[in-house]
């Protein structure tokens, strides 16, 4: 979609549009919600510029976070409004052809890493969990997986509160790991001393989350080639299963990072700095500027 003066017509390149203005209040359906099914369902969505009569910063998050590549108040100016689309429309030529005139990767674009990047943290948050499960149910005296006396000398010897410890970790590892989909992912929440309100550094999220992606998969390589772990898997299988998933852990996870990483950087994902989603930063007390 293009404009010609204060009028959007539709694009050249074809009939799906290239800028969609989308209103956040909606009778059936609000804007937020559709510009996320929007982005998620289309294989070549169009950019999305959210409307509303609400100056709230809230807003403002969930539209960027569901891949709107802009936030404008409808109280701006007519050609205000119009400059935004235009802006818009020339960043989506631009993202979707490079200059040779083949069409440009899109898997680093914000939008789509939003998109499989939710998809990879919900696994990365969820396999930690399972192994935390059994030695929840070990400390409670619950037979998952092993005999129940195994079970028994796990409480005689201590080992079982040491698992509970262990389950603990992993638990708060994972969700930790929803940060990176969450909001409280990317602006401290308010009851964080001295920072509430505040962007969470984008190094902070992703060199711990890198880190831990690297232990999981060497203690992986570890532990599937040990003759030891093929035979326990023989004999506890329950019980030892779920570390099978720990490769599948550590892609997961490094791919939440990187996903985390496109969304948030200035540049990644873009062909140059104009085509990046406009922030509420850059909106003035008419909308963006």
């Amino acid at each position: 979609m293009a404009t010609d003066g204060d009028q959007v017509v539709p694009s050249a390149t074809g009939c799906r549009p290239d800028v969609v203005l989308m209103d956040v209040r909606m009778p059936r359906i609000d804007g937020i919600q559709a510009t996320r099914l929007l982005l998620e369902h289309l294989a070549d969505p169009p950019r999305v510029l959210v409307l509303t009569t609400f100056e709230n910063d809230e807003y403002v998050y969930e539209a960027l976070a569901a891949g709107a590549s802009g936030f404008l108040l409808k109280r701006a100016r007519p050609e205000r409004i119009a400059e935004a689309v235009r802006m818009v429309a020339r960043a989506a030529l631009r993202g979707r052809f490079a200059v040779t005139g083949t069409r440009r990767a899109r898997w680093t674009s914000p939008e789509s890493a939003a998109t499989w990047g939710r998809r990879a943290t919900y696994v990365a948050a969820a396999i930690p969990v399972l192994y935390a499960l059994t030695r929840f149910a070990w400390a409670l005296g619950i037979p998952l997986g092993l005999p129940a006396e195994a079970v028994d000398d796990l409480h005689d010897t201590g080992a079982a509160w040491a698992g509970v410890g262990l389950a603990t970790f992993a638990v708060v590892g994972a969700i930790l790991t929803l940060g990176l989909v969450q909001r409280w992912g990317e602006v401290f929440p308010r009851w964080v001393p001295a920072l509430a309100g505040r962007k969470v550094p984008i190094r902070l999220a992703t060199v711990p989350a890198t880190l831990v992606a690297i232990f999981v998969m060497s203690a992986s390589v570890g532990f599937l080639t040990d003759p030891i772990f093929w035979d326990k898997l023989t004999t506890d299988t329950a019980a030892v299963a779920p570390m099978l998933t720990w490769p599948v852990w550590s892609v997961a996870l490094a791919a939440a990072t990187l996903a985390y990483h496109l969304r948030r950087s200035p540049t990644s994902g873009r062909g140059t700095p104009d085509s990046r989603p406009m922030s509420a930063e850059a909106q003035g007390p008419g909308g963006i500027s």
